[in-house]
Parts: C-alpha cells; sequence; structure tokens
C-alpha cells in the first residue's frame, strides 16, 4: 500500500512539472485552478504544530496578512524538507512550482515535496 502511494505521488508530482506555465506573482488571480512557476520572496513562514495538521506556512510576496500567496507544507509533508522550511525559506528569493488554489479567498499552493521549491542564488558581483 506505502508503495502504491509513492507511486501515485510521483506520477501526480511529474504531471505537476510538465504542465506548468511560468507567471508573475501580480498575475495570480487569473490563474487559480492552474498548475504554474513563480518566483517571489519570501517574507515569513511559520510552522502551526498545534493546528490541525500541523502546517507549515509560508509568505510570498508581502508578509502575513498582506502576503500575495501562501505557501502550505502539511505536517505529513514536512519530514521531505532538508531542514525546517519556515527558517531555511524566509528571507530568500524563491521558485515554487504546482497548483494554486484558494482558500478562505486567498491565494495558496500546497508544497508536497522539496522538488517543488528552490532558493534563487544570487549573482555574485565580481570585486
Amino acid at each position: 500500500m506505502k508503495f502504491l502511494f509513492t507511486f501515485l505521488l510521483s506520477i501526480i508530482i511529474t504531471n505537476l512539472t510538465h504542465a506548468q506555465k511560468t507567471i508573475k506573482l501580480e498575475d495570480i488571480a487569473q490563474h487559480i485552478g492552474d498548475s504554474v512557476l513563480i518566483e517571489g520572496k519570501v517574507y515569513s513562514g511559520r510552522f502551526l504544530s498545534n493546528s490541525e495538521g500541523a502546517p507549515t506556512l509560508l509568505n510570498l510576496g508581502a508578509l502575513y496578512p498582506n502576503q500575495k500567496l501562501t505557501l502550505v507544507i502539511r505536517g505529513t509533508s514536512r519530514k521531505n524538507f532538508d531542514a525546517a522550511p519556515e527558517v531555511s525559506f524566509t528571507d530568500q528569493m524563491v521558485w515554487v512550482k504546482g497548483k494554486l488554489e484558494l482558500f478562505k479567498g486567498k491565494p495558496q499552493m500546497v508544497l508536497w515535496s522539496k522538488a517543488q521549491i528552490g532558493v534563487i542564488e544570487k549573482e555574485e558581483s565580481d570585486e
């Protein structure tokens, strides 16, 4: 059963990565329901260990409650990340890929795997 779940999850993630539209953070409202690739700064993050599902929330584009996009990592998926996401991604420019959805009228994207997010490395200046 565990093998079947892992196999199905890998198929879903593979399909998501091949059906991506690259959009600007400001254009999220026009792409709810789409699988997209977005770049933006993570302004804050929080691990809600005592809440239902123990989610980690990362706020892109601005601080909560004015964020343009909330990235949600469910407690069961948190183990798929090398370090605490609310620490390792805060104040970083990142790219994220996944399906946009609405939660209480605000855009969000659920991240199941570290393959869905990465830090955009700053170009070093020649000194």
